[in-house]
């Protein structure tokens, strides 16, 4: 299940640096684009040392801007070096030191941060940030939550404490926090996607389903909410609906082996097997060497009495994965439904090297020997005529 970490910024730090005392939302920042990348005017009425200081750090905006993180380090570093107390400064230390993978580093610029600045939400919520990244989700938890206490209608710490719960695999706690995010912010189809995938690890499946369908209404291009919304469709065995979920997600990315093969097995499971198959012949274009969907396709085939072409696609799927089990024992179903006894024992056999504890394969390699054995009754009888 893919997670949507979010930082309001994706490229840079927009800071105001006029009176870093006052607390600012990510809204009054940065606005609504987290790409949009603006610069702060310097105030005629800032001191001659901090003027300076906030020249650099224009410096290293630019710098951040073209990708040039080491040049946007050292100009972070000389405004902090002209101006130990610049608190922005260091979180943009902290941001270039957390992209270059420095995250000892980084930690300790964002404790500084809000060491001059404590009350500060956005200083809170980056350290929370870094803290998921490396892993440390209790603490980037406490984090979001010190970000939440000075500004509760941070959606963006509610949602990342959100994702750091379910991390932890925390899901009625993530759900929780999400649902704080949506109260704050309903337009934001990154919120759904995520309460969506909650409620599923909770066994909330309808709730889940409005949850992805919100996502979709949103952001009609979000393949993943697509995607997801037919597998929990499909697993409700609405397959019509998830079937055309799939379609959205393949108009929008087409070339993505996963949702034709959702999309083949809602047609299997809904017996429209030429339509499964015809959607398993999409991924074996795209991905030769996907061992599932060549035993799924014949499994199609065997289902339309097709059982050349099954026996094909099972022999397929052993020349990539020799030790498959369960392609072996089809493979000896196909072969006993073709009269082929003595070839699908031999098939049962090597699956059951494989898997040995299989009792079905058991169950059915005696039944193969049961006919093996009546096909050399009636051909001994038949040959002493």
């Amino acid at each position: 299940m893919k997670s949507r970490y979010r930082f309001p910024l994706g490229i840079i730090f927009i800071l105001a640096i006029t009176n870093c005392n006052v607390q600012q939302s990510w809204a009054e920042i940065v606005g609504q684009d987290e790409n949009i990348i603006l610069n702060y005017q310097s105030s005629t009425t800032l001191k001659l040392d901090r003027l300076s200081a906030s020249e650099f750090y224009d410096r290293a905006i630019n710098f951040l801007n073209n990708q040039e993180y080491q040049k946007a380090l050292e100009a972070y570093e000389k405004a902090i070096e002209i101006d130990n107390n610049f608190d922005y400064a260091w979180w943009g230390k902290g941001y270039i030191l957390q992209k270059l993978g420095r995250y000892i580093e980084a930690l300790a610029a964002y404790d500084k941060a809000i060491e001059i600045n404590p009350q500060d939400a956005q200083l809170w919520f980056a350290k929370g940030y870094l803290l998921d990244e490396i892993k440390q989700y209790p603490e980037a938890i406490a984090a979001y939550d010190r970000a939440i206490a000075l500004n509760a209608n941070h959606a963006l710490s509610w949602y990342n404490r959100g994702i750091s719960w379910a991390k932890l695999k925390q899901y009625a706690k993530a759900l929780a926090s999400y649902d704080q995010a949506i109260k704050i912010n309903r337009a934001d189809g990154d919120f759904w996607y995520s309460r969506g995938n909650a409620l599923v690890m909770l066994d909330q499946y309808s709730e889940a389903i409005e949850s992805y369908q919100q996502a979709v209404v949103i952001n009609p291009q979000d393949f993943d909410a697509w995607n997801r919304l037919g597998m929990v469709l499909s697993g409700l065995k609405r397959y019509s609906e998830a079937t055309e979920s799939y379609n959205q997600a393949i108009k929008i990315n087409p070339r993505n082996v996963s949702v034709w093969h959702n999309q083949g097995k809602a047609y299997y499971y809904a017996k429209q097997y030429h339509q499964a198959i015809a959607a398993w012949d999409k991924v074996i274009e795209i991905d030769s060497q996907n061992v599932d969907v060549w035993i799924y396709r014949g499994n199609s085939w065997g289902q339309l009495a097709r059982y050349e072409e099954a026996l094909f696609d099972y022999d397929q799927a052993l020349k990539i994965d020799p030790n498959n089990a369960y392609a072996w024992f089809n493979r000896g179903i196909t072969l006993t439904r073709l009269g082929r006894y003595d070839e699908s024992i031999d098939a049962y056999d090597r699956g059951l090297e494989i898997d040995p504890s299989n009792r079905k394969a058991k169950s059915l390699r005696e039944r193969s020997l049961m006919l093996q054995q009546r096909q050399y009754k009636r051909t001994i009888i038949s040959m002493s005529k």
